[in-house]
């Protein structure tokens, strides 16, 4: 009988432990890489890539962050789009693992010319990062192409993979209608202090659940919310607020005013 007891007592123990195991904290949070993950990131960049380049490290991730090639650039532009897409693509698919790309590549969205003609670069913009089919705010890739077709400069943001709960949280209805009626801080012209008052109407945009990674640097942390991202307008005005409320306990993770 003791025996027993002793037996059935070891089995509570580990099925405690495997259960404790399996619970996800929220929200989900990520500290320093240490130095020598950070080094790899640094010696595998410049194997593939060459020592000329100058780079540094996010300091959560291990991930590239910015990255720049000395030497000055060909006075000519580089005027051929799709090219200048293919190198940067190629450079990425080069990278990949040192920037954190996992999920599917980034693709380019936006690509902007230099209009002086003794500035050869080409701006490329990709995509953000998805987890769990959810934008990952503020995840980015942006890099500079020179004639006749170099990468010199890349600046990017992504992450490693998050865990996050399977539970679906508050809906956006819900969500949104708690926010008619709440009143709205802002600066007016000269700095004034106002208020607005939110209307059903201004809560017309469709919202969108996106992972929200707070960076707090003093606390030398990066938390991960799950969170509506609602649009408010301000009656003439589009998309005057952004406002990323967490999907589980409806508080305010983030609030973005998108006009002066």
């Amino acid at each position: 009988m003791k025996k027993l007891i002793i037996i059935s007592f070891i089995l509570f123990i580990l099925v405690s432990y495997s259960f404790a195991q399996n619970i996800i904290k929220y929200p989900y949070i990520l500290r320093p890489v240490n130095n020598d993950i950070k080094q790899r990131t640094i010696d595998e960049f410049h194997s593939i890539n060459g020592q000329d380049w100058t780079i540094t490290v996010d300091r959560f991730t291990g991930f590239l962050e910015y990255g720049n090639i000395s030497g000055l650039p060909e006075k000519r532009n580089l005027t051929d789009y799709m090219h200048a897409i293919n190198v940067a693509d190629d450079f990425l698919k080069r990278n990949k693992k040192v920037i954190g790309i996992k999920e599917d590549f980034p693709k380019c969205i936006d690509v902007k010319g230099s209009e002086s003609p003794s500035m050869g670069y080409v701006w490329l913009e990709y995509s953000g990062q998805y987890q769990y089919n959810m934008p990952v705010v503020g995840t980015k890739i942006v890099m500079k192409v020179d004639y006749p077709g170099i990468v010199r400069d890349i600046r990017a943001r992504w992450y490693p993979d998050i865990k996050i709960s399977e539970e679906e949280g508050i809906d956006k209805v819900n969500i949104k209608q708690s926010l008619i009626g709440r009143s709205m801080p802002y600066k007016g012209y000269g700095g004034q202090e106002l208020t607005y008052i939110i209307k059903e109407t201004d809560l017309v945009e469709e919202c969108q659940k996106v992972i929200f990674p707070f960076r707090k640097e003093k606390q030398n942390i990066v938390e991960f919310y799950i969170t509506w991202k609602i649009q408010i307008n301000k009656e003439e005005i589009r998309n005057a607020w952004n406002v990323y409320i967490d999907v589980f306990s409806g508080e305010d993770i983030y609030v973005k005013q998108n006009f002066k």
